[in-house]
This record gives structure tokens, sequence and C-alpha cells, in this order.
């Protein structure tokens, strides 16, 4: 009679834990071996080069959702333009069918109030304006047709429907927020108004808005304030959304 003997196969397991526990000595006598020879200003490169992957992927969905890219311009006598800017923080909510935004700040029209109805897209155009300059000044691409943007040392934002306020109450949150913007803002920074004020009667929500508004203007700074109120200077223009 023949008799069959069962052969026990080899723990694989145990094979790459060994490899494993092989390598992880063999690197750590590596890195005590050459010690004196690492330059530990390298790790500092860790952050931007994780900003570049970060950029690199979101760049890669944008053009996958059909949206166009391009290098923007940078210039020295001042205005902000944008051929057919993209807010693409809406590729969070879908994947395509974006309606673009033209952006045109010259350096006689710095600042605007922007006004129109609920879910007209203001928010939307804050958010186009706000993103394209900071990715322009991060070096990288830009969801746009072609685009412009000045050297700008700041960007400052107040969108108080998105932020938690402190215990001093709702409005004297917004007032300070907004007092430390006028304060630091120039003719170098771009202000992004969303509603400011918006938690105070109208009478008073009228003449903070004309106030700040005001600021900033002396101030020159490049800014589009977001408002229901509607102004009653002239020296501001008012840009409206088209439903």
């Amino acid at each position: 009679a023949l008799r069959w003997r069962h052969r026990r196969k080899p723990d694989k397991s145990l094979e790459l834990l060994l490899a494993k526990k092989t390598k992880r000595r063999q690197g750590k006598r590596f890195a005590e071996r050459h010690r004196a020879e690492l330059d530990r200003s390298i790790l500092e490169y860790i952050p931007e080069l994780d900003f570049l992957i970060s950029i690199s992927s979101l760049m890669s969905r944008v053009r996958s959702a059909g949206i166009p890219l391009c290098m923007p311009s940078f210039s020295e006598s001042g205005g902000i333009s944008a051929d057919s800017a993209y807010d693409i923080t809406l590729l969070e909510k879908q994947d395509g069918g974006i309606i673009p935004n033209d952006i045109e700040f010259t350096e006689r029209e710095r600042i605007f109030y922007l006004t129109g109805a609920n879910g007209g897209g203001k928010t939307t155009y804050l958010r186009t304006v706000g993103n394209l300059v900071l990715l322009a000044l991060s070096g990288a691409p830009v969801p746009s047709r072609s685009a412009t943007v000045p050297m700008l040392g700041a960007v400052y934002t107040h969108f108080p429907r998105d932020e938690r306020f402190g215990g001093g109450g709702r409005f004297s949150d917004e007032e300070a927020r907004a007092d430390e913007i006028a304060k630091n803002a120039d003719a170098e920074s771009l202000v992004l108004l969303n509603e400011t004020y918006s938690t105070t009667g109208e009478e008073k929500a009228k003449h903070c808005t004309a106030s700040l508004a005001h600021t900033l203007l002396e101030r020159g700074c490049y800014c589009i304030y977001v408002t229901h109120q509607k102004p009653e200077d002239t020296e501001i223009p008012v840009l409206g959304v088209v439903l």
C-alpha cells in the first residue's frame, strides 16, 4: 500500500517578520554610522514638499473636471484680473457644471460692494477671488483661462456665518475682527468681507458697513464687501448678482 505523507508549507508570515526585523536593524546601523553626516535642515522642506504634493493632487482633480488652468502673470502696476475664473471648492459638492466669472480690479477701482439675492452666488464669487489670489501667490496654477495678480502681502477674510464666536456676543466678536482687519490692511492687501455686521440692527449695520468700507478705501486695499445693506454712498462701486 502507498502512504502519502503530508508536508507542512513554510510559514511565510514568519519569514516576512524576520525580514522586517533585519531591515530595521540595518536601518538603525546605517543611521548611527552616518549620523554626523545628516543635515537636519533638510527636514525643513517636509512641509513644503507636502504642500507641493497636495497642490499637484488638487490640480489633477481640477483638470479631470474640465476646468482650465493657467500660470498667472504678476503685475507691478496693480490690478487683479482673471478671465473665466472658477470656484474649485464647489468640486466637493459637484463634479462639473461650475459657472465661471470674470474678475476685474483696476488701480483706480480697488473696492466694491457686492449685493444681490440669497443663493445668487455672492459667497461663491468671494471664494473664487480669494482662492485664485492665494493660489497665485503660492506659485501654483490658477483655475481660469488667464489671470494677472499683484504681489500682495496679505489676504484678510471675514465670513461670520462660517466662524465660531467667543463669549462676548456675536456682534462684539464681529466688530473686533473687523476692527483688527481695518487696522492691519493696507494697499498690498486683499480684504474679503461676507455680510459683516449682519448680526445687528439695520441702521447700525448701515453705519458700520459704510465706516469700514471707507476706511479700507482710504487705505487703498483691494476689497469685495458682500452686504445686504443698500449702500447710500456713490464713491464705492456696486456689483450686482445676475441670476
